[in-house]
């Protein structure tokens, strides 16, 4: 079964085919009762583009709940954490064995800013892959 997370959030500014939408994000911290205690919770708005068809549809200030499924989401730690991650461990650890430190270290990063380039010269399809969907109005 696909399950989606939502978010609720409001909407900031309406183009031609797409909505900005603002959320704040929250730590599970933030609903704690000695959160002014404690000094951990952490809120920052996040602003969201998502495609429409019908922009007549929505008005700014309006309440909407954004969803995206968690294999998408999921598609896109993968791209923005696990590989880079993994190129750094994997190379670091191959070009430690045979080269210097300071050699080994400027390939790895090498071959990160690599992978930043390639990935920045799909951001189109990517956008395509991993979108937002407006569930519903509140």
């Amino acid at each position: 079964m696909n399950q989606t997370i939502s978010h609720s959030g409001i909407i900031q500014q309406i183009l031609h085919d797409s909505i900005v939408v603002n959320i704040v994000s929250q730590t599970a911290c933030s609903s704690c009762h000695a959160k002014g205690a404690c000094g951990v919770s952490d809120e920052k708005e996040i602003q969201i583009h998502v495609p429409i068809t019908t922009p007549t549809k929505y008005s700014i200030g309006q309440h909407v709940t954004v969803n995206i499924s968690e294999k998408t989401a999921f598609n896109a730690v993968l791209l923005a954490y696990i590989v880079p991650f993994g190129i750094i461990f994997f190379i670091l650890l191959i070009t430690n064995y045979f080269f210097s430190e300071p050699i080994a270290v400027a390939i790895t990063f090498s071959c990160l800013a690599l992978y930043y380039i390639i990935l920045s010269r799909n951001k189109a399809s990517i956008h395509k892959n991993i979108q937002f969907h407006i569930a519903h109005t509140i």
